[in-house]
């Protein structure tokens, strides 16, 4: 029985040990199986995300040459040399063989003392600086070698993740495996290393703190500019002299224990008393052009999103990495650029608070190319001044309109050149009619073309609500490269954007546009293509190499072969006669404009082209303020002197034509095909003839224009009564708006059977709406033989016509080119020629009237 017990309990100890055990396997088991499927997870990560990013390009560092800028001679092809770079910074270059060994010995000592061991990452110190990050226990903790260090110079990331550093780690590797030699390794990180005060290297730093040649430096020297490095600011001898010499100490005591320096040599440095330089550099006295400064700004940034380079290694590559850079130039056009901004002739005499208004301009072929670029007035004295071409985001008022509603209309298939729209507002904002017209007139039915050329507000406005707002922003950002805000919230908590009628409608933009933006967009109404815009095309290493090619790739931003042919018509008209920039002339090129200005007149546009250049050109101050009315186009002006001087030698060319052409006879009211009541309209002919690509034209008979019987004595619509009457053609059409607004053209409108509908106003502008009335004194009473005294008699004389004098006979009884009251408010019409009183606003004319036409 005991036995049998005793059994018993072992068998129980062994099952309980037995689970126990199975237990330990199974979570060993699991852990492996999670440690196998991590590994694998992680070995994924790394080479689908990290060993990709890991190789770092070092060929061309290093090589202490000096770049050059290349431009093309235009009659010979050929590439000479235009300028040399030189650094607004201290930046020269130390062989390894030139760095004092006590500075070699100081880097290694305080930076890296496994560094001669290591193949890039110590591994140690790298577990060592994760497990503090993990464990929150960091303070002072660093894993980095000399080698990691060099990979964030180099590359400039500034996050701090995990695959960040796992990217620093896998290049560490890289770059040592590539290199091969740690000395190699070494002179690259003493030349990019930053140590405050503009100077990068080592041989910046000895002329900046100690006004010394490399090989002058004493070891105390060498191992307090070793310190500055980790800290530039804090460490900067010049600030704060105390932390840099606490610093230094540091560094010869961490030398003298790894044996760098002996005892003597040790205590020789900490007695000896340094003496600093006051920190200035000799500053160069060339100065760049606005075309060498704006290459020098997109080579380095091509260098760093290109090539992923830092700001450090791409200036450091640039200065001295002995690249050759072939520019996009045309020397005559530069010249001429330069030359045209250094006149203040060619400017109105105006100035604020003794401040002159500020311009720039900028001229390309219709691949993009920057032929030459002046970013402000007068003579550039000085290198980084603000380029205003570039650097400048100005309000493009309403030259933005051929991008933003014509083209993309056009494309989209909603208009044609000859298409009409209603010159009235959309909508009311705080009581008021919104938009209002340069000129405050509203006109009534106008053509695409009488739009353009007097540059409305109402019809781009009416344009973007059958367009929407996103096609008309996306045809901006995505076709013509423009960069603009679709939301952004202020400071303030304001909500900002750029989907609205102002920004997209009349060039309101939240941050504006560059003028190099404006010209490279305008380079697509050339040929239908969009390549962005460059101020070089290659860039070479000191070998022939190509590091960056930069040529254009035209792409096709139209869906619509009609489009680009359509809009240089539009733009035509406005350097036309009855455009508001008919004054500009180009002899012997077809020229197509737009005029721009801003809301409270503080910037002023005109953005052109031929078909050789587009030229974009800005006015206004530097700080934003009214230019008061100014009368004349300074942008407008300036681009025509430029243009005409850059052409001067050139062929006579004009835009390529459409040879497939249809015409046909359209009513200026309507946009419909012409009817006989076109013609008799009371206002005049309105038909014109239209040329259209096949399928566009107009298949639909105007039905807007109505013949109607009126009196011919009352001048109301004929009743049976009216002893004579006659037949007069107007425009069957209703207008209603919540406020009361006047057009100019109502007087040849009238209701006919069309009553007004919902709430709203009848718009009033002229005395057409009598045709809405019948006769008031031809009734079955009658009596064409009375004395005057009996119902229905007429006394006194026939006041003649009730609509304005628009045959100049004086037949109006409130007076030549007077519109008569409205007989709803009272309020009188516009009085004399609307465009009169406004500068740059002659009367128009559409370009396609018969008249205009011949």
């Amino acid at each position: 029985m005991a036995t049998t017990k005793k059994r018993r309990k072992k068998r129980k100890r062994f099952h309980i040990f037995r689970t126990f055990l199975l237990l330990i396997v199974s979570v060993v088991l699991i852990g492996m199986l999670c440690a196998v499927c991590c590994g694998m997870a992680f070995a994924y990560y790394v080479r689908e995300y990290i060993l990709p990013n890991a190789d770092v390009a070092i060929d061309n560092i290093g090589l202490n040459m000096t770049s050059i800028i290349y431009v093309q001679n235009p009659d010979t092809g050929e590439y000479y040399e235009y300028e040399t770079l030189y650094s607004s910074e201290n930046r020269t270059w130390a062989d390894f063989g030139d760095i004092p060994q006590n500075l070699k010995d100081a880097f290694v000592a305080i930076e890296d003392k496994d560094f001669y061991l290591h193949k890039g990452v110590y591994w140690k110190r790298t577990f060592g600086a994760a497990l503090a990050w993990i464990t929150g226990d960091d303070d002072g903790y660093g894993g980095s070698t000399i080698t990691q260090q060099l990979i964030k110079n180099i590359k400039d990331e500034k996050e701090v993740s995990v695959k960040r550093k796992l990217n620093e780690i896998f290049r560490a590797l890289e770059l040592e495996k590539k290199v091969g030699d740690k000395d190699r390794i070494l002179e690259l990180y003493m030349n990019t290393v930053y140590f405050g005060k503009s100077a990068y290297g080592v041989c910046a730093a000895a002329e900046t703190y100690f006004g010394k040649e490399l090989d002058e430096l004493s070891l105390a020297e060498c191992a307090l500019i070793a310190g500055i490095t980790n800290n530039p600011s804090q460490y900067n001898p010049l600030l704060h002299p105390q932390s840099a010499q606490n610093r230094q100490r540091d560094i010869l005591w961490a030398m003298h224990e790894q044996g760098y320096i002996t005892d003597t040599e040790y205590r020789e440095a900490l007695a000896e008393e340094l003496e600093y330089s006051s920190g200035d550099k000799t500053e160069r006295n060339h100065t760049y052009s606005w075309f060498t400064e704006t290459v020098i700004h997109e080579v380095l940034d091509d260098l760093c999103e290109r090539l992923d380079y830092s700001k450090t290694l791409a200036e450091t590559l640039l200065y001295t990495g002995g690249l050759r850079i072939y520019t996009t130039m045309d020397p005559k056009i530069q010249n001429t650029l330069e030359q045209m901004y250094l006149d203040d002739a060619n400017f109105p005499d105006i100035s604020k608070n003794g401040r002159k208004p500020q311009s720039a301009m900028v001229v390309m072929d219709a691949d993009g190319n920057i032929k030459g670029i002046v970013g402000a007035r007068g003579d550039k004295e000085a290198n980084l001044l603000r380029n205003h071409a570039t650097m400048s985001h100005r309000q493009p008022g309403s030259s933005i309109k051929p991008l933003s509603v014509y083209a993309p209309a056009l494309d989209q298939g909603l208009i044609t050149p000859d298409s009409v729209r209603t010159d009235m507002p959309v909508k009311v904002v705080n009581g008021n009619p919104y938009p209002r017209n340069y000129n405050r007139i509203y006109s009534g039915q106008r053509t695409m073309h009488y739009a353009v050329m007097q540059s409305l507000n109402t019809i781009p406005a009416t344009l973007l609500d059958e367009l929407t707002f996103q096609t008309s922003f996306d045809y901006l950002t995505e076709r013509f490269g423009m960069d603009l805000v679709e939301r952004m919230v202020s400071d303030s908590g304001e909500v900002k954007s750029d989907l609205d009628y102002g920004p997209l409608g009349m060039g309101g933009l939240t941050r504006g546009v560059t003028v190099r933006e404006m010209c490279a967009a305008y380079t697509a109404f050339m040929d239908g293509n969009f390549a962005g815009s460059r101020s070089y095309t290659r860039v070479e290493d000191d070998s022939g190499a190509v590091v960056i090619d930069n040529t254009p790739d035209p792409q096709p931003v139209f869906d619509r072969e009609s489009t680009v042919y359509y809009i240089r018509t539009l733009l035509e008209g406005v350097v036309s006669s009855g455009g508001n920039a008919s004054f500009v002339d180009v002899p012997n090129m077809s020229v197509a404009a737009k005029t721009g200005t801003t809301q409270n007149d503080q910037d002023r546009y005109f953005v052109g082209f031929t078909p050789y250049y587009v030229g974009a050109c800005w006015f206004g101050y530097e700080i934003p303020s009214s230019l008061d009315g100014l009368t004349v186009s300074p942008p407008a002006q300036m681009w025509e002197r430029v243009m005409q001087a850059i052409h001067e030698d050139l062929p006579p060319k004009s835009f390529e034509e459409y040879n497939g052409y249809t015409t046909t006879a359209y009513c200026k009211d309507s946009g419909l095909r012409a009817t006989e009541a076109c013609r008799a309209d009371i206002g005049g002919n309105r038909t014109a003839t239209g040329r259209y690509f096949p399928g566009d034209e107009p298949v639909t008979y105007c039905n807007l224009h109505q013949t109607i019987k009126v009196c011919a004595e009352t001048e109301k619509r004929a009743t049976e009564f009216c002893p004579e009457t006659k037949e007069v053609s107007m425009l069957d059409l209703t207008r209603l708006f919540p406020v009361s607004v006047s057009v100019s053209d109502q007087y040849r409108c009238f209701t006919g059977e069309n009553p007004p509908v919902g709430t709203g106003m009848v718009v009033s502008g002229g005395s057409g709406e009598t045709y809405s009335e019948e006769c008031d004194i031809h009734d079955e009473n009658f009596d064409p033989e009375g004395t005057g005294g009996e119902p229905g008699a007429v006394t006194g004389p026939n006041t003649g016509w009730p609509w304005p004098d628009i045959w100049g006979n004086g037949e109006n009884p409130n007076g030549p080119d007077t519109q008569p009251s409205d007989p709803n408010t009272g309020n009188t019409g516009v009085t004399g020629d609307p465009w009169a009183n406004e500068p740059n606003y002659p009367a128009p004319i559409d370009p396609f009237d018969p008249e205009y036409m011949e």
